[in-house]
């Protein structure tokens, strides 16, 4: 935080040179020199990605001829003849292929869970208990809403060949190539300038803040003995003007990338389960852009209550200047250090739930929707 400056201006003297500070300035570290952030170089291979791509996948082969393959083999009508409800042949194929896919994926997360805890590397409490739980649970309806497409596609399909081909057309779209490329064209939508041209427009924004120097050392120096009031006025109004303006430009250039972000995120959550998956395990887990979000925005208001504390403990003292923010014009009484503002950001099981709320609504009534269209498709569709 913060930045350190020098002017010198006609030589070398004590009342023409002034080192100053730029105090309470947020600076927002961003390597794009180095890396397109829209794109990683590999996938992390770890349970987000074991269940959004790979039990998704095995959910798939387990339902594409769970009604074309029986209706091709003739045992579908077989079974149809005799006194045997639909919905019950359509609930007894789900719940097959769901405890199939399900028990080997609770399993390998036990397994996990225990070697973390037996190494101790990890402590768990009881917060991260309820997130784990939370994440399974919602693992688990992800899982469904594939097998209940894979009902359907069964159930409007005469042949399992096609079926398969379906289902693996709108499994590689919505798990592979939506999350994986519809981000980075949807970026195109809503232009940001790169962290080269920023500060570019910075730096000539800055430079006429450079033009009026002279005027700054018309009184001295404030670091000069005994210096002029009149001096200390006119470099706490300049650092003043110059630091709101740079966390001005700082604030709205990040604004615009989170505003990037949120309208490829906003896409993306209507184009594919497995982004609105992979959110949710975000919010649980409380990693990801959502809890970036929410600690620039607690950093943000942070900023304000230490600055509006600074300015309230230097109304205290009679002696200041009180010439924000100069070090030359506040008090120099000491503060006490429990009086001074704590940085606190919610990161509560509450807090993760809320903010997963909206897709975990998404991800429940998108598996809903498909389980009931397939069992539609299954009443509807002939068994010879």
């Amino acid at each position: 935080m913060g930045g350190i400056g020098t002017w010198m201006m006609g030589g070398d003297k004590p009342e023409r040179t002034y080192r100053f500070e730029f105090p309470w300035k947020l600076d927002y570290l961003q390597d794009t020199y180095q890396k397109n952030s829209m794109l990683q170089s590999f996938t992390a291979l770890d349970w987000s990605f074991i269940v959004g791509v790979v039990m998704s996948f095995v959910a798939v082969l387990f339902t594409f001829d769970a009604i074309s393959g029986e209706r091709e083999r003739g045992t579908l009508k077989l079974t149809m003849s005799n006194s045997v409800p639909r919905d019950v042949v359509l609930l007894g194929k789900f719940f097959g292929a769901f405890i199939t896919v399900a028990v080997p994926l609770l399993i390998g997360m036990i397994l996990s869970l225990l070697i973390v805890n037996v190494s101790g590397s990890v402590l768990l409490d009881r917060n991260d208990w309820e997130r784990i739980g939370l994440m399974t649970a919602i693992s688990f309806i992800y899982i469904s809403l594939f097998i209940s497409l894979g009902l359907f596609v069964s159930s409007r399909m005469r042949h399992s060949s096609t079926s398969l081909l379906v289902l693996l057309f709108v499994w590689v779209v919505l798990v592979v190539l939506v999350p994986n490329t519809l981000g980075s064209v949807v970026s195109t939508l809503r232009k940001v300038p790169s962290q080269r041209e920023f500060k570019q427009q910075k730096d000539t924004m800055m430079q006429a803040f450079n033009k009026s120097m002279d005027e700054l050392f018309k009184y001295g120096s404030p670091t000069q003995p005994n210096p002029n009031p009149k001096a200390i006025e006119l470099w706490a109004g300049y650092v003043t003007a110059r630091l709101e303006t740079d966390t001005r430009l700082d604030d709205e250039h990040l604004d615009e990338q989170f505003a990037q972000i949120q309208l490829a995120r906003r896409i993306l959550r209507s184009a594919s389960p497995t982004t609105i998956y992979n959110y949710v395990m975000e919010s649980l887990a409380g990693t990801g852009f959502g809890r970036h979000r929410k600690f620039v925005d607690a950093t943000r208001r942070y900023r304000g209550q230490f600055v509006d504390y600074i300015k309230s403990a230097d109304r205290a003292d009679s002696k200041s200047l009180h010439f924000y923010y100069l070090k030359e014009g506040l008090s120099e009484k000491p503060v006490t250090f429990e009086d001074i503002p704590r940085f606190v950001e919610p990161t509560g099981i509450a807090t993760a739930i809320r903010d997963a709320l909206m897709d975990i609504s998404l991800l429940l009534s998108l598996s809903v929707a498909l389980f009931f269209a397939g069992y539609i498709a299954f009443l509807r569709c002939d068994v010879r």
